[in-house]
C-alpha cells in the first residue's frame, strides 16, 4: 500500500451487481481509506463478491474510498448511516471508543498469532459490543500488520539502542509514551514532512509499518530498519447500524460470513505487501535487524505500563498478555 495511492485514491468503484437478477436489488455504499488494488480494497472486493454471489444479486456494492487520514470520517458515516459498509482503522474508531487505543499500547502483543488471538477473542467482543452503541456492527478484525523502526544513526537491536534517538511516531498518546520510556526523543510531525527532516537529519528515525516506509522512499535516507513490532495495526469491517437493523437473519450471516473471508484476504495481502516491500528495502542498501527480544522491550516499557492501567484497565492488559 503507496502513500502515494492513498492520497490519490478517491474513489473506489465497486460495480459488483447481477443484471437482471430477480428481485429488488439493494446498493450497499462501502469505502475506505486506500486503493482498490492495495490488501484493504481487495478485502473488500472480496466481502462484495461474496455478498452479491450469496445474496443471488440482491445486493450489489457501490462507493466511494477515502484519503489518508480520513478515519474518524468513515466511522462517523457509519454511525450517521450514509455508508452501509466500511474499513476503519483502531485509530478512526478511538474517537468512538478510547478503549479501542488499548492497541496501540508499545509490546503489548507477542506476534501476529497473540493480537489475532486477542482480537478473536474476549478483547475483540468487548471493543466491538462498545462500538454497537455508537450505531457500528463490528463484523470481523483485520489488519495491515506491525508498525516498525527505521532510523540513520545504527542498527537498533537491544532498548538501550533507542536512548536520544530523535524519533517521529504517530500521534498516539501509548506510543509516544513507550518510546519516551525506551529512551529515545519524541517528535510530532506531519507525515508529509518526514522525508525532509529525515532528509536534514533533524530526525533520527520514524515508525510505520514497511510497506509505507517503502513507498515513501525512505530507504534513500534511512539504512537501518528493526523489526520492532512495537504496534499491531489492526482494521475492522463494519456495517452500519440502519444497515444491520433492516436486513433479515439470513442477510446478517451472509454479511458476517463475507467479512470472514474479506478478513482472510487482507490479512494474507497484507503479508505479502510487508514482504515484498522489505524485500525492495534490502536491495536498496537498508541493513535489517529482522528480531528482537520481545521480552526486553517491554521490560524496557514498564515505567509507562501504570498509565496505560489507568487508561485501558489494569485488569484487560493482564488478560491480554496471559493470552498463549
Amino acid at each position: 500500500m503507496t502513500l502515494q495511492r492513498l492520497t490519490q485514491a478517491t474513489m473506489l468503484a465497486f460495480s459488483l451487481g447481477l443484471a437482471g437478477a430477480a428481485g429488488a436489488q439493494t446498493t450497499l455504499k462501502v469505502g475506505h481509506a486506500s486503493a482498490a488494488d492495495s490488501p484493504l480494497g481487495q478485502s473488500m472486493q472480496a466481502f462484495c463478491a461474496q455478498v452479491t454471489k450469496g445474496s443471488k444479486g440482491r445486493y450489489r456494492c457501490a462507493g466511494t474510498g477515502a484519503s489518508q487520514g480520513a478515519q474518524a470520517e468513515l466511522a462517523d458515516a457509519l454511525q450517521q448511516g450514509t455508508l452501509d459498509v466500511a474499513h476503519v482503522s483502531a485509530a478512526g474508531l478511538v474517537g468512538k471508543v478510547p478503549e479501542v487505543g488499548i492497541v496501540e499500547v508499545p509490546f503489548l502483543f507477542r506476534d501476529l498469532a497473540h493480537a489475532r488471538k486477542a482480537l478473536a477473542g474476549p478483547l475483540g467482543k468487548e471493543l466491538i459490543a462498545k462500538l454497537q452503541a455508537h450505531k457500528i456492527v463490528g463484523l470481523a478484525w483485520t489488519e495491515q500488520g506491525f508498525r516498525h523502526v527505521s532510523n540513520s544513526q545504527r542498527a537498533v537491536a537491544t532498548p538501550a539502542d533507542f536512548k536520544g534517538l530523535k524519533l517521529r511516531t504517530q500521534d498516539s498518546a501509548p506510543m509516544q509514551a513507550g518510546f519516551k520510556a525506551l529512551g529515545a526523543e519524541v517528535v510530532s510531525l506531519p507525515f508529509e514532512q518526514v522525508y525532509g527532516a529525515l532528509e536534514k537529519r533533524t530526525l533520527d528515525g520514524q515508525e510505520h509499518v514497511i510497506a509505507t516506509m517503502d513507498s515513501a522512499k525512505f530507504f534513500r535516507v534511512q539504512k537501518h530498519v528493526t523489526l520492532t513490532n512495537h504496534a499491531y495495526v489492526p482494521s475492522l469491517l463494519a456495517v452500519s447500524a440502519a444497515t444491520w437493523d433492516k436486513a433479515s437473519p439470513a442477510d446478517r450471516k451472509l454479511f458476517a460470513a463475507a467479512a470472514a473471508k474479506a478478513a482472510k484476504v487482507h490479512r494474507a495481502a497484507a503479508g505479502r505487501e510487508h514482504r515484498q516491500h522489505l524485500a525492495v528495502m534490502k536491495r536498496n542498501g537498508v541493513k535489517v535487524v529482522a528480531k528482537v527480544s520481545q521480552p526486553a522491550f517491554r521490560q524496557a516499557v514498564d515505567s509507562a505500563y501504570a498509565d496505560f492501567a489507568k487508561t485501558y484497565g489494569a485488569e484487560r492488559l493482564a488478560a491480554v498478555q496471559a493470552l498463549k
